[in-house]
């Protein structure tokens, strides 16, 4: 073999190895992205839960200081701080047959408290409670 062959076989070799490096940094390279892709939308869902879920205990402490008989199905916005959030609360009276309860009647509340993105209504938050209708010792209603 000549040295002007043996020259252009390293040449080759050499672009060979190149262009091998370059397919497994591109490969990594769209891997990577889409990793990247993946964990902002992981974070962004975990903020939304993460508020939603202070919004509903805020929501839920302002429901259970009502009187049982101002409980009705709402909806409305948590404010400029939270202008993103919005709310909505579902208010259904129990009967006997709901609670398999004798002297139930209109005495429990079911409440299904929604928090939902404004920009995005399927990404949302719920929480189900019930409140009771407070009654004195004297079983004489509150």
């Amino acid at each position: 073999m000549t040295t002007q062959s043996f020259r252009m076989q390293q040449g080759g070799l050499a672009l060979l190895e190149v262009l091998l490096a370059v397919a497994v940094i591109s490969i990594t390279w769209v891997t990577l992205i889409g990793s990247q892709s993946q964990c902002v939308s992981l974070i962004t869902e975990a903020q939304f839960e993460t508020t939603a879920a202070f919004l509903m205990q805020q929501k839920l402490a302002e429901l259970h200081l009502m009187k049982f008989d101002d409980l009705n199905s709402d909806n409305g916005e948590f404010g400029e701080d939270f202008a993103n959030y919005q709310w909505k609360t579902e208010v259904q009276v129990l009967s006997e047959g709901d609670l398999n309860m004798e002297g139930a009647d209109d005495m429990v509340k079911s409440i299904l408290l929604t928090v939902f993105s404004s920009s995005d209504q399927k990404v949302s938050s719920q929480v189900h409670t019930l409140v009771c209708r407070a009654i004195d010792g004297n079983n004489n209603e509150q």
